[in-house]
């Protein structure tokens, strides 16, 4: 079957608020799935939910759904889901004492994300974008931003299941508990990502690796914050580090690690735009006092004070922080 270019909105059920799928596996395309509420105690799926088969939802919103303790905007019970191109977001958890996967909550079974975004949801317990108990999961080229969770795993929460994310990014979320950007106990991979701006009002801001063995590659782990440890705070397990800059984050890593070559755990952040001297994003008072130590003729290829490019350090470049004064634009 295929549905496309449909609203459902407003729908109410146990489980699957706006679409429930068994032994099925239809393709919805460009469809806004919206308003829908799941009130099963132990289930959940507001907006979708995924008992069986091989669905797949394409270039659709999920967004502003509710569900009791489980998945207020996807929830995968089995089978196998991929979200191409989709937006879930602004979905959320009802339930007062606990509650799992704002975005998503991926049970068992196989999760593929492709593009798109997972942004604005969030849960009590764990995982304000998405949760993993058993399910799966490979994301590639999506964006997990601005989700929280009042306990741990404000973007990711993955518990059981293995993880591998590609070239996506991971900005923005924030967690009560530990892990800001993600919490986990499973196996996971992270090649050519971005880990930034994330916050964890205890440990690891940008990640908190509990468990499992881990690989993070060809990355990059910018301007992250925490009470303790603003980058990778790795509890136990293995975890392989290559070719990534740590920049930004306080303490970069704490905790046993293999360091692979090819990392950068002293580097300054690159401006994220002109005025920027910091490179976290705002220009302020700062980066004022970045550019005055920076003054004068660049003595090194990384002057990040030089905005125009002509070698110095000087009262044109003060220009453009003074210009630019305030959030860079596009964060």
């Amino acid at each position: 079957a295929r549905l496309e270019g449909f609203t459902l909105r407003g729908g109410n059920a146990s489980q699957g608020g706006g679409v429930y799928i068994e032994s099925s596996s239809p393709t919805i395309v460009n469809c806004v799935i919206t308003g829908n509420t799941a009130t099963d105690y132990n289930s959940g799926g507001g907006g979708v939910f995924v008992a069986s088969g091989s669905p797949k939802l394409i270039g659709c919103t999920v967004s502003l759904n509710t569900a009791y303790i489980y998945g207020g905007g996807v929830y995968l019970s089995a089978g196998s889901l991929t979200l191409e191109n989709c937006v879930v977001s602004g979905n959320s958890l009802t339930y007062p004492s606990y509650s799992y996967g704002g975005g998503v909550h991926a049970n068992s079974g196989t999760l593929s994300i492709i593009g798109g975004a997972v942004s604005g949801n969030s849960a009590l317990t764990s995982g304000g974008g998405i949760n993993m108990s058993w399910a799966t999961v490979t994301a590639s080229g999506c964006t997990i931003s601005g989700n929280s969770s009042s306990g741990t795993g404000g973007g990711v929460y993955a518990g059981g299941g293995p993880l591998q994310m590609t070239s996506c990014t991971v900005s923005s979320n924030t967690s009560g508990g530990n892990g800001g950007g993600l919490w986990s106990s499973s196996n996971v991979t992270l090649s050519s990502c971005t880990i930034e701006l994330n916050d964890s009002n205890a440990t690891g801001g940008a990640w908190y690796k509990n468990d499992g063995t881990a690989s993070l590659q060809n990355s990059q782990v910018r301007n992250n914050s925490a009470t303790t440890v603003g980058g990778v705070w790795v509890q136990s397990g293995g975890l392989n580090v290559l070719g990534t800059l740590f920049c930004g984050n306080g303490v970069n890593i704490n905790g046993t690690y293999t360091n692979g070559g090819g990392n950068d755990l002293n580097g300054q952040c690159n401006p994220a735009c002109p005025g920027d001297s910091n490179g976290d994003t705002y220009i302020d008072s700062r980066d004022i006092t970045e550019l005055l130590s920076d003054w004068g003729v660049c003595s090194d290829a990384d002057c990040f004070s030089d905005f125009n490019n002509d070698g110095l350090v000087d009262a044109r470049d003060l220009l453009e922080v003074l210009s630019g004064w305030g959030r860079c634009a596009g964060w």
